[in-house]
């Protein structure tokens, strides 16, 4: 096991330290992972307390499970940072192993709802760095109605180290290289000239 259990009083105990730096700054809580709902409830209960802390809380997702789970903590999330991996089902499907059916149905679904939504989109050269990625991004985008801007995300091989850690005998994306600077700023040129709001 890597990490440890813990309680959402011993969780919140720790978050509360940074009250004053939340307070000037406008942050707060963020779940992120991995992938925080797989522990719904745990989060569920974390993002009451901070909420009732006058908290503002973000949760960080990659929305590949059943509604429900997005459901139950909606009340208590400020933003959802929801990420967008790939544009093309059978494209998302071999690189991660699923499709991007589910993940689109609840981020629609989140929105629909009216949840502020943020999506960050993550760019590995020579697997998404595509125009007509970059197009999906766009249409999905133009397409939601409380959406707050996109993100983009340089590649980063941090990932590898996890991998070893779990003891996984294969390295993700092994001949991928991290983003150059210019290019990583043609993607978020490309997108702002499509009337979007990108970071």
């Amino acid at each position: 096991m890597i990490g440890r259990d813990v309680t959402v009083a011993e969780v919140m105990e720790v978050v509360l330290r940074d009250r004053p730096f939340y307070e000037s700054s406008g942050g707060g809580l963020t779940l992120s992972g991995g992938e925080p709902l797989l522990q719904a409830d745990f989060c569920k209960a974390l993002l009451q307390q901070a909420k009732q802390s006058g908290l503002h809380t973000c949760v960080e997702t990659c929305g590949q499970y059943s509604y429900d789970r997005l459901e139950a903590v909606a009340p208590y999330v400020d933003l959802f940072l929801y990420d967008w991996k790939e544009s093309d089902a059978a494209r998302h499907l071999a690189s991660c192993g699923a499709g991007n059916e589910r993940i689109l149905a609840n981020l629609r679904a989140l929105d629909g709802a009216g949840n502020r939504i943020r999506l960050r989109c993550p760019i590995i050269p020579g697997f998404n760095d595509r125009p007509d990625h970059f197009e999906g991004i766009a249409e999905l985008a133009r397409s939601l109605h409380n959406l707050e801007g996109v993100e983009l995300l340089p590649y980063h091989p941090l990932g590898v180290s996890k991998m070893r850690r779990f003891g996984l005998d294969h390295e993700p994306l092994p001949q991928v290289r991290t983003e150059a600077p210019d290019s990583l700023s043609r993607w978020v040129e490309f997108l702002r000239q499509r009337n979007l709001v990108v970071s």
